[in-house]
């Protein structure tokens, strides 16, 4: 893995989330992956999400929970010798922008093992432009 792959990784990973492609999300995680996340615990009751299938099951529901979202990559952060990425974007979902970021541990066939959300406060028209 490197700088490309990671770059190449947050491009596909925003794209997904675009288009909604939930078995594309879900693909680049390890089958034993854990995630965390506040958003999971105010959805599902419960931040840390153990396995790939309960990933797909909590992103099915948050998905179905709005009507509009959008993901813009702004930079990422990648880290070769701990296989770590920091993707920095602008979440624009039912109409509210915020910048999040995402942090991801990957094995070493490229697979996330670990990943967590930070979500920012509500960004101001044109703040993040």
């Amino acid at each position: 893995m490197d700088r490309a792959y990671a770059e190449a990784f947050a491009a596909n990973w925003a794209e997904s989330w675009n288009d909604g492609d939930l078995d594309a999300i879900v693909g680049h995680f390890h089958a034993d992956a854990v995630f965390r996340s506040p958003k999971a615990a105010q959805i599902i009751g419960h931040g840390v999400i153990e396995g790939r299938e309960a990933l797909r099951s909590y992103w099915a529901e948050a998905m179905a929970l709005a009507t509009s979202r959008r993901f813009t990559v702004e930079r990422t952060v990648w880290n070769a010798e701990n296989r770590e990425l920091v993707v920095v974007y602008i979440s624009e979902i039912d109409g509210t922008a915020r910048r999040a970021c995402e942090f991801f541990r990957f094995d070493a066939e490229g697979h996330v093992m670990e990943g967590e959300a930070m979500h920012g406060i509500a960004l101001s028209a044109g703040a993040h432009r």
